[in-house]
């Protein structure tokens, strides 16, 4: 597994989330983006720990590595909707400006997808 890739999507899925929250927040307002940036969060806190699960996964040996996998998978999905759940509950955030912040690691994954190979 490459490593560097990991940690070149996290860092750039934070960058461009910091980047777009702060303008967020001062031309569509705090609610909008507040919303942006804890759906990106969330987004980008699932993926980590995918990516941490995953690692643990490929090191592990024997039949109950697949079994912490699936656990680890549904604490992670737990997680993420009690997150929303809360997020939305209390009513201070924009469900769409979640929905957005959601979409920023598809948005760095495929923008990673589509550079150019350092061979070619």
């Amino acid at each position: 597994m490459d490593l560097r890739l990991l940690r070149t999507v996290e860092r750039l899925g934070w960058t461009l989330l910091l980047g777009m929250s702060l303008p967020a927040v001062l031309l569509l307002g705090a609610p909008v983006g507040l919303g942006f940036l804890a759906g990106g969060a969330l987004a980008l806190a699932s993926y980590a720990c995918l990516v941490r699960v995953g690692r643990g996964l490929l090191a592990a040996t024997g039949s109950g590595a697949l079994a912490w996998w699936w656990l680890g998978s549904a604490l992670r999905h737990l997680a993420a909707f009690a997150v929303l759940a809360l997020l939305f509950s209390r009513g201070g955030v924009h469900p769409l400006a979640v929905a957005a912040g959601l979409g920023v690691l598809p948005v760095v994954l495929i923008a990673l997808g589509l550079r150019p190979s350092p061979e070619g």
